[in-house]
């Protein structure tokens, strides 16, 4: 029976998923693999949740006005140069649509955030994948891969699932270096958990460089990850593309007032981002005891790693059947590693707890096989 077909490049895509695990196997106890905000949105987006009474039959504002006044205003940027997207994955996939066509090429690090590779591939164009160093982004790797068909570069930065970052001289290297006429997308998804002093979002460089977009998140350090809010700062020959490609009411009305709501409660950001600092190197402490390299994290998880794959990969099974959930960085090209997300006090416990257990359990299985 004749049925539509749609284009044979489209199953060369890779679907994105969040675990590690097939849906088919049992929900484990505890979930470390997405990077949710371990202390939640603000208390007093929870309270105006609460007590919102409004009439949901109205259509949001088409260009969530308000929403881009509050984040202009907290970050000292144009209002005019800013648009909000559903989560900061619409520009994702709408950089390429508005800058690239079938053979063109997009750059960015292996490993990196694997919408980074769909959305190039939606359109038909290439994907080049630099290899790291040291677990970082190699700035000079990006730069050696630019070519004449180069229309679009992908910076996450700090990285996932790296963890790492780049500094600010690193950042201004790659922006010096690169033809104007090439898009520099900085992802900072994670650049609110940053406590690095050397560190730059890369604001300050979208009025000196019309190539440089700035793309950012409320799922992540804001907690608002179910509420799907992003944005993007960039010259007007960046925003006013993606104005034309995003959908008419992108961004929903409690989304953009619980938004409005998070960035004003800086003192709650306060506590997240010292929380999550004090935790992060506790827990490195704690693995680097155990024997793990631990890179030096500026996100709100950790990418532990081991010399054998083979311990990762039993590891990350032993924790699976404990009911502790990681992420497996084999798919993304790092078999020794994994990822997990910082969690609340008795969750971090119980994974390490779990992990001296695994490790003392593969010691006994292969002193059997001997």
């Amino acid at each position: 029976m004749s049925h539509p077909r749609a284009h044979a490049p489209l199953f060369q895509i890779q679907p994105f998923t969040t675990s590690g695990h097939n849906a088919s196997n049992a929900s484990p106890t505890i979930d470390l693999t997405t990077n949710e905000e371990t202390l939640g949105p603000s208390p007093r987006v929870l309270d105006a949740y609460q007590n919102f009474s409004t009439c949901l039959h109205h259509y949001p504002d088409v260009t969530a006005q308000d929403l881009r006044k509050a984040i202009a205003r907290q970050y000292g940027i144009p209002f005019e140069n800013l648009i909000c997207g559903n989560g900061s994955e619409e520009f994702l996939y709408a950089l390429p649509r508005a800058f690239c066509a079938f053979g063109d090429e997009v750059i960015f690090s292996k490993g990196s955030f694997p919408v980074y590779k769909i959305a190039t591939q939606c359109v038909s164009a290439i994907p080049v994948e630099t290899a790291p160093q040291d677990f970082r982004i190699d700035i000079e790797a990006i730069l050696k891969a630019i070519t004449p068909r180069t229309k679009l570069i992908f910076i996450d930065n700090p990285g996932n699932p790296y963890s790492t970052y780049l500094r600010q001289d690193e950042i201004e290297k790659l922006i010096e270096n690169t033809p104007p006429s090439i898009v520099i997308a900085l992802d900072g998804a994670y650049s609110e958990y940053v406590t690095a002093r050397d560190f730059t979002s890369g604001l300050e460089f979208v009025k000196t460089h019309p190539n440089v977009i700035i793309l950012r998140t409320f799922s992540k350090f804001y907690g608002l990850a179910g509420l799907r809010v992003g944005w993007a700062y960039g010259s007007v020959h960046l925003i006013e593309p993606l104005l034309r490609l995003k959908a008419p009411f992108n961004v929903g009305t409690l989304a953009q007032r619980f938004a409005i709501i998070a960035l004003q409660d800086q003192e709650h950001a306060i506590k997240v981002r010292t929380t999550n600092h004090q935790r992060r190197t506790h827990l490195k402490n704690e693995l680097e005891t155990l024997g793990f390299d631990v890179p030096e994290s500026q996100c709100n998880f950790l990418s532990p790693g081991l010399v054998s794959q083979e311990k990762i990969k039993d590891l990350v099974e032993f924790l699976f059947h404990e009911g502790i959930s990681v992420r497996s960085l084999a798919g993304q090209g790092f078999p020794n590693r994994f990822r997990f997300s910082l969690s609340v006090e008795e969750n971090m416990r119980t994974l390490i707890d779990a992990i001296s257990n695994g490790l003392v359990h593969k010691k006994k299985a292969l002193s059997h096989c001997i």
